[in-house]
């Protein structure tokens, strides 16, 4: 009985919505983006056409959404802006306070009439605790700054994949294409990816992540083209918290530039390898604080060991003859030789997944599902410091076993499982990791 009431009371406490996940058509229009999130619920996918995509103000997502491309597009969908540039006008084209997914989409920052937006996709701290964003697909160019920023953000799940960030000049006094300032002090086992990505022709730093807490941070198979002309390159990547793991990638100037340094990590635990570092030719050279992280000398291909010619990286083609060094150069999880750098242009868009690479977790984690409330399925994920025996079971509030969605031998990692609970009532239900003596246990509602 006891169980039962508090049932009803942690029931009567959630919001009174819907989750309906249901796939909404878009067609290319002016405010047709913004007129579908006003008319979405929570967990709605929203399907863009084959088009151009004008909207007239900055795009608010306030609810947990997922935005993609139509399947089976010949071209991206192309989402722009029309408003009048000025000094006190709307710089920005969307600012995100839930769990968040876009996928495939152009994000172009030349307005209608021809003027430059300072500022892609913004998340800060009014967004909810234990964000998750992802992005995959996606172009974001045409920004005179920042295609992507988060001011005390509380969003702890980032990932970037497949993207390209390209045309970031650096004109409103930003520092730099993606930058994200993460400000959650109660937060442990947050992590931030970029893969299998390219930034070239921007300005400033590159990839700058700053954390209070414990959000550690990867780059992988991601190519980095600062252009240095006329500018101060600033750090390509810079990173400001627990842990940094920087492998398979090539962070270089273009045109070749003295006028920049390449990586700047403030972690003993940070690890570099991997990596084809030039031309930085100054004093300031490519590391800086070299006794702040770990960098095995022996895997850095640097510029004045080879020159790497790229295709065409006016265009944004950063790939190279296959005779170069830096085309054997890469090391995935078996030992095997593999390209530097973005690995689009060799047509290995399931490369990093083939590897099987994984930012190996400190500690074990279990986070909260997505979505959260959910009807009728729901994805968990969980992060494992080592290898071993794991168990993830569902009870309902009185401790009966549900289901078992998990009970194997599991490596060290990052890893989710989806469940589907369309057989078992609305409720409120609790999901247990353990392994060894170490236990997690976490509350989910199914909604029907």
């Amino acid at each position: 009985m006891r169980h039962l009431l508090l049932f009803i009371v942690l029931l009567a406490l959630l919001p009174a919505i819907v989750f309906s996940q249901a796939t909404i058509q878009v067609a290319p229009g002016t405010n047709a983006i913004s007129a579908a999130v006003a008319n979405a619920s929570s967990g709605d996918i929203l399907e863009l056409g084959e088009g151009v995509f004008i909207e007239q103000n900055t795009v608010v997502i306030d609810k947990a959404l997922i935005i993609r491309a139509k399947a089976g597009l010949s071209t991206k969908p192309v989402w722009q802006v029309e408003w009048v540039v000025g000094a006190d006008s709307t710089q920005l084209m969307m600012k995100v306070l839930d769990h968040f997914w876009l996928d495939g989409i152009k994000l172009d920052g030349k307005t209608v009439a021809g003027d430059t937006i300072q500022s892609g996709l913004l998340v800060d701290k009014d967004t909810k605790v234990g964000q998750n964003i992802t992005l995959t697909n996606c172009e974001f160019v045409n920004y005179l700054d920042l295609a992507i920023y988060a001011e005390d953000s509380q969003a702890n799940n980032v990932v970037i994949k497949f993207c390209t960030f390209a045309h970031i000049p650096g004109e409103r006094g930003g520092v730099g294409t993606i930058n994200w300032f993460f400000d959650d002090a109660t937060t442990d086992g947050s992590n931030f990816s970029i893969v299998n990505s390219t930034i070239y022709d921007t300005y400033g730093r590159s990839i700058y992540i700053k954390a209070n807490s414990e959000m550690d941070l990867l780059v992988d198979h991601v190519t980095i083209a600062v252009d240095t002309t006329g500018n101060w390159g600033e750090k390509t990547i810079e990173y400001r918290g627990v842990k940094a793991i920087i492998r398979n990638s090539i962070i270089t100037c273009y045109p070749d530039s003295a006028n920049s340094h390449g990586i700047r990590l403030g972690s003993a635990e940070s690890i570099v390898e991997y990596i084809y570092a030039g031309p930085f030719v100054t004093s300031r050279g490519f590391w800086k604080d070299k006794g702040d992280f770990v960098h095995p000398e022996e895997n850095i291909l640097n510029y004045d060991e080879t020159i790497l010619t790229f295709t065409d990286p006016d265009n944004g083609d950063f790939s190279y003859p296959d005779w170069q060094d830096a085309y054997t150069y890469g090391m995935d999880k078996d030992g095997n030789a593999i390209p530097l750098g973005d690995l689009r242009p060799w047509g290995l868009v399931n490369a990093i997944d083939d590897e099987g690479i994984v930012h190996v977790p400190t500690k074990m984690q279990l986070h909260q599902n997505y979505p959260n409330p959910f009807n009728p399925q729901t994805t968990i994920g969980f992060n494992l410091p080592v290898a071993g025996q794991v168990s993830l079971t569902v009870y309902n509030t009185i401790g009966q076993k549900i289901v078992t969605l998990v009970d194997q031998q599991m490596k060290a990692g990052q890893h989710s499982v989806t469940w589907n609970a369309s057989s078992v009532s609305s409720g409120i239900y609790f999901y247990k990791i353990q392994m060894d003596n170490r236990v997690q246990v976490r509350k989910m509602v199914l909604l029907k």
